[in-house]
């Protein structure tokens, strides 16, 4: 370089050129700027423009490099293009290490030109560094903003922390200066790890030395110590030691909280997201981050940027409740800045409200409206706009709006638009967005719905080619990317498209395969998860599969289930059966360990949960060929069978598959009981929409489970119904009801809680006669109940205006009504318990 530098130096247009190459920068011994145009198209050179290569004549040293600084600075103010062109002339000009990292620094927040970055830090590194350790963190933090790594660089860092050289070491630098270099370890964290430098001794050295300069009373402002939670947040990522990371964390919490009121919005939000990352954010700090939060959105010194943040944070907090009541105060200063926010903000809002389980219509219309014109473009408009939506954003956009079940009322149609969209981007999806995507196609169109049924009407492919087209191209992308997911995601994926009718063998051996070796790390949800789908899969796949992929999968779920520490809950134990039932041999440690649960957590188990159980072990053929298993259960569960609820269907269900362990006396006594209860539950509407039609597909007033159970032990199913002998011929008080006069039932219908005493009490009466009451009696109690309402209805058609004024008279008077609406009088009867009063 020296010898031609000197060749050249006779013409002053080549010896300028020469001097402001670097010997990195020379092709076949000639610097790029001394070739041909031709050579340098040829080479791909990279060819600079005159006017930002122009370099004055005379060298006017620091003055006139501290000149250009202040003209591009000034010029950066006044949105100047000249400004990265002076910049460049000086990080050219610059001639020490400071005039370098200056430079540096400051070209990074205007351009992200790689090649003159790394012609600066090569020029700091060639340089005499002793004494320059503050000009070496300032380099790094400019390097970490851009993320680029040099190797040069890296190595020098390296040198700080090892202390080897006293004249560049962390004992030489400032608070500020540790932050700096410190945000460069946490962002090339792997690379360093690499040569040497783990994040553990990075966090160590980090720590000692802050508290060394705090005894000394060198304190970080707030800026400082913003950026090193940042640094830290960002190694913990990486699983360092969790105490050191804990340790520093506190120390730095601690110290953040008095800072706080110093702090600018943008730098609330990141420490909001940060401390929540870190397990950090205690009532103390999350109260002092709500009133500085508060403070300054009243004060209307918010960006949009900065709130979409911190609702995102916010959403992150334990409990959907906390998370709620955090973020709706800031919802109407959000609604009126939305039309400010990037592209990134609406995103990063939209997930923030799905995260809080948030459904704010107005705000999301406004959402809309905004993504629209910002994101998807103007459906009207010739000219739309940009799509710059990467496919992680992509998915994720989809997860959060059919979370928030915000797909059929948008007018704007955003999510079948996005639909659209995935078909375009499928082979470049990640396995997670993969993942969220089905998911958010099982939670908003079920198998009995078509996917694309949401979508708009002018969608290209018909409804069902685009649902099949859809998912054989998600499906496709997500074996090809399965090793990316987590247990979450693998359970997760396998449940939505078993959901969604569309498996294969294929798939789920695709999904299992990855799975084996992660099932240490399930946790009970995703063991209930991905065997809810493999059972929901089993009858359309092989007998062979299940046999060969649902071995290891009963052994680690066993394991787990026998784990004091991992909390399983009755819906989870059921599900992780559903699988094994068609097994020829079911694993026996995973059933073993499955009723010791039930042993230990009976008491967490409702009459519901245990029915469900009973299914699965009856499906695997336990209770039919282990009695002893089969009593060992019923006296677990003994409590749970004596349940007189809502719930007395599942009841009377777990009694019928237990059949073989109870004596049929008591079998007999228990199921006259039931019967009883049954239909007190049913009179006084107790029962679910699907334990009614339960309960009374066989006939009126029994469940099918108490009809198949006597027929089990050869007893005649109780009678029911007048054709069965009833005494009250199937009378009910809504049949009672619906014989009185209409303007009567008018009357009654305007008084609903009136009539719906009455018809239970009615209800009750009725069915508790049935087993203590002479059924001479009871016909003949009905038959004189009937002839009062006969003759109410007639004295009513005789006079209707009375009724007129008793109606209006009531309306004024609701606290008379049971009185002068009651049903008309009835006879005592000595022998049957349902007298007068019971009756009304």
């Amino acid at each position: 370089m020296w010898h031609l530098a000197r060749r050249c130096s006779a013409t002053p247009k080549y010896g300028r050129a020469v001097a402001t190459q670097m010997p990195s920068k020379l092709l076949r011994g000639r610097p790029p700027v001394l070739l041909g145009r031709r050579e340098r198209r040829d080479r791909d050179v990279p060819q600079e423009s005159p006017k930002k290569a122009f370099l004055p004549a005379s060298t006017g040293g620091f003055a006139e490099f501290r000149k250009l600084c202040e003209s591009a600075l000034q010029s950066r103010e006044t949105s100047n293009s000249n400004a990265l062109a002076l910049l460049r002339q000086a990080g050219r000009k610059a001639r020490t290490p400071a005039e370098a990292a200056l430079v540096l620094n400051h070209i990074v927040d205007m351009s992200r030109d790689e090649h003159f970055i790394r012609f600066l830090v090569d020029k700091l590194v060639s340089q005499h560094l002793a004494g320059q350790s503050k000009h070496v963190c300032l380099a790094a933090n400019a390097l970490a903003r851009v993320e680029l790594w040099m190797p040069a660089f890296g190595t020098l860092v390296d040198r700080v922390f090892a202390g080897t050289h006293a004249e560049m070491s962390l004992e030489q630098l400032s608070p500020i200066d540790v932050a700096q270099i410190c945000r460069f370890t946490a962002v090339f964290r792997r690379r360093l790890e690499s040569t040497g430098l783990p994040a553990k001794r990075v966090l160590e050295a980090v720590h000692l030395r802050l508290q060394r300069l705090e005894e000394s009373g060198k304190e970080l402002e707030a800026t400082g110590f913003i950026s090193l939670l940042r640094s830290v947040t960002q190694m913990s990522d990486m699983d360092v030691a969790d105490a050191g990371t804990r340790s520093m964390a506190t120390w730095l919490r601690t110290r953040l909280v008095k800072q706080l009121p110093l702090c600018s919005p943008r730098q609330l939000a990141s420490a909001l997201l940060d401390l929540g990352a870190l397990k950090q954010l205690d009532d103390n700090t999350l109260l002092q981050l709500q009133r500085e939060v508060t403070r300054n959105w009243r004060a209307n010194t918010m960006r949009p940027r900065d709130l979409a943040s911190i609702i995102s944070g916010y959403s992150k907090l334990e409990g959907v409740s906390a998370r709620q009541c955090a973020i709706e105060p800031l919802l109407p200063q959000m609604l009126e800045m939305i039309g400010s926010c990037s592209q990134a903000s609406l995103c990063e809002l939209l997930h923030g409200l799905a995260a809080a389980n948030i459904y704010d219509r107005l705000l999301l219309e406004e959402w809309s409206s905004n993504f629209e014109a910002k994101v998807l473009g103007s459906l009207g408009s010739s000219e739309a706009a940009p799509y710059t939506l990467s496919p992680a954003q992509l998915s994720l956009v989809v997860a959060d709006l059919a979370k928030l079940r915000y797909v059929k009322k948008d007018d704007r149609n955003t999510f079948s638009t996005l639909l659209g969209r995935v078909m375009d981007v499928a082979p470049s999806l990640g396995g997670l967005s993969v993942c969220h995507i089905v998911c958010a196609l099982a939670r908003v169109s079920p198998a009995r719905t078509n996917v694309s049924a949401i979508l708009v009407d002018s969608s290209p492919a018909g409804s069902t080619e685009f649902r099949s087209s859809l998912l054989n191209r998600l499906e496709a992308q997500l074996l090809v990317k399965v090793e990316e997911l987590l247990p979450q995601g693998l359970s997760a994926s396998a449940a939505a498209f078993v959901k969604l009718r569309h498996f294969s063998e294929d798939l789920l051996s695709g999904l299992t395969e990855a799975a084996v070796p992660r099932l240490g790390s399930f946790s009970a949800e995703d063991f209930s998860m991905f065997s809810s789908a493999l059972g929901t899969a089993q009858d359309a796949l092989a007998q062979s599969w299940s046999e060969d992929h649902l071995v290891q999968l009963g052994e680690h779920a066993a394991q787990s289930l026998q784990q004091a520490s991992t909390a399983w809950t009755p819906r989870q134990v059921s599900q992780v059966l559903q699988p094994f039932a068609a097994q020829t041999r079911p694993p026996q440690g995973l059933i073993q360990a499955a009723v010791a649960h039930l042993r230990r957590s009976s008491s967490n188990y409702s009459p519901r949960d245990l029915a469900k159980f009973l299914n699965r072990l009856q499906g695997c053929g336990v209770l039919h060929h282990n009695v002893a298993m089969a009593a060992e259960i019923l006296q677990s569960s003994e409590r749970r069978l004596r349940h007189r609820g809502p719930e007395i269907v599942a009841v009377a269900n777990s009694l019928a598959q237990l059949r073989q362990v109870i004596p049929v006396s008591q079998l007999r006594y228990r199921f006259r009981k039931l019967s009883i209860n049954v239909q007190l539950a049913l009179a006084r509407n107790l029962l679910s929409l699907r334990d009614q039609s339960l309960a009374t597909e066989v006939m009126p007033g029994l469940g099918t489970a108490i009809v198949s159970a006597f027929t089990a032990h050869g007893l005649p199913p109780p009678d029911a119904g007048h054709d069965s002998g009833d005494p009250w011929g199937g009378l009910t008080a809504e049949k009672l009801l619906s014989t009185m006069h209409p303007k009567m039932q008018k009357l009654l219908k305007a008084m609903p809680d009136v009539r719906r005493d009455y018809v239970r009490e009615l209800d009750t009466a009725l069915v508790e006669s049935r087993g203590a009451a002479n059924p001479d009696d009871i016909k003949m109690l009905r038959e004189q109940i009937e002839g009062a309402i006969k003759e109410m209805n007639s004295e009513i058609g005789k006079n209707p205006k009375a009724l007129d004024d008793l109606m209006k008279e009531t309306a004024s008077k609701m606290a008379v009504c049971p009185v002068m609406v009651a049903p008309p009088p009835v006879p005592t009867t000595s022998d049957c318990r349902l007298d007068r009063r019971k009756f009304l």
